[in-house]
């Protein structure tokens, strides 16, 4: 039986990297991301009354970097909504706890601002690496035979 390919979307909380020392090198892991992953949607969001950032520098930078192979959607807000079904989400410890996403498949949690990004999305590598390899095709073992003594 072939398997369905997966179409992941992940979720990234801006205000922790966005003028930060961490922003190029969050970008850039992100395009890898999006480079090596087909068809994958990236949704990147901050909180519009709460947070003091002004995206727009961001997606300056972000349109320089080479973006081939998926889709990218900017929000002022989280949404935690089934249509948008998160299959990798990174979240900062904070919001984690007083929001609980319900409506994601794997959640990788961090206190540590544009590091545990990082961190995440090479999280993010290791387990789309995992559920999309080729895996053997085992026989299932019988023992209901005719011949068998166990009844």
């Amino acid at each position: 039986m072939q398997q369905q390919p997966i179409t992941p979307t992940l979720r990234v909380y801006l205000t922790d990297f966005i003028d930060t020392d961490y922003e190029l090198r969050v970008i850039n892991s992100l395009t890898r991301c999006g480079n090596i992953v087909s068809n994958m949607k990236v949704f990147i969001w901050y909180d519009e009354e709460l947070d003091k950032v002004n995206p727009t520098k961001f997606i300056g930078q972000w349109e320089k970097s080479k973006h081939t192979n998926f889709k990218t959607i900017i929000r002022p807000h989280l949404t935690d909504d089934f249509s948008e079904f998160i299959w990798y989400d990174i979240l900062p410890h904070k919001i984690y706890t007083t929001v609980k996403p319900r409506h994601s498949r794997f959640t990788y949690v961090y206190s540590n601002g544009g590091e545990g990004i990082l961190q995440g999305l090479k999280e993010f590598n290791s387990i789309y690496n995992f559920v999309s390899m080729d895996k053997p095709i085992r026989t299932q073992k019988r023992n209901d035979y005719e011949s068998s003594t166990n009844r």
